[in-house]
């Protein structure tokens, strides 16, 4: 009886460990504003490592990647690519489920940066272009996932 009482106050304890971890990682929220300024500040930081100058947030695109973003939240299927619509810029597009960065807030899986870069080629390509001096990031998520536009300039 003892250990059972000692059981049931450990899986409390985990199941509470487990909500706060879920809660403070924006997974139930709707917006993540942690997760755009992670995104831009690992962009430069890797820029910054690869001795090229820093991209700086450019409203217009911002504002460009996030209707994209919205577009591909709504429809990821039918989703047609940038360089069929009328915009500016170089696009990429990345689909991150929110559990994942769930587990990224308690360490353990790879940052939404790191899974990006190995994903999407076209994506490593375009944030090591030197030519490059502005960015729009949009982000938009469903119950399971962000959908994130980079524009670049």
């Amino acid at each position: 009886m003892k250990y059972l009482k000692i059981l049931l106050i450990v899986l409390v304890a985990a199941l509470a460990g487990v909500a706060f971890v879920a809660v403070n990682s924006g997974i139930l929220a709707d917006e993540n504003p942690a997760l755009l300024q992670h995104l831009l500040t690992r962009i430069n930081t890797e820029r910054l490592s690869h001795n090229l100058p820093l991209v700086r947030e450019d409203a217009g695109l911002a504002d460009q990647a996030e209707r994209i973003s919205q577009e591909t939240r709504l429809s990821p299927r039918a989703y047609s690519s940038p360089t069929e619509q009328k915009t500016t810029g170089i696009t990429d597009v990345f689909v991150y489920p929110k559990i994942s960065w769930a587990v990224y807030s308690i360490g353990l899986e790879p940052p939404l940066f790191d899974a990006w870069v190995a994903e999407d080629k076209d994506f490593q390509q375009d944030l090591l272009n030197k030519g490059y001096k502005n960015i729009g990031i949009g982000i938009s998520s469903d119950s399971y996932n962000y959908y994130i536009v980079t524009k670049w300039q």
